[in-house]
């Protein structure tokens, strides 16, 4: 199970473009997104949240990605499953 979550997790492509930064008064934002997918067992929730430095009013660099939900519903509902966020992250394609 671990292994078709984390294959899904790779195989997903995480579009940066959903993070909404606003730039305002300071030049660090954070930003958070709610990712859904499916892998042929499992539905997958994995909320991120992005911060970023603004480089110039139109362009920033990541400074730093979190997660902040990750869940695995299957047929019979929620699983449990010991994946960390180190794991999570690693496999990422961002």
């Amino acid at each position: 199970m671990k292994e078709e979550v984390l294959k899904g997790i790779r195989e997903y492509s995480f579009d940066c473009g959903k993070f909404e930064h606003e730039l305002e008064d300071s030049n660090r934002t954070t930003a958070k997104y709610k990712f859904e997918f499916e892998t042929p067992n499992y539905n997958i929730i994995l909320e991120l949240e992005e911060t970023v430095i603004w480089t110039a009013p139109d362009d920033y660099d990541m400074t730093d990605l979190d997660v902040l939900d990750f869940q695995v519903t299957g047929i019979d509902g929620d699983v449990v499953c010991n994946i960390t966020e180190d794991d999570i992250l690693n496999n990422i394609n961002y």
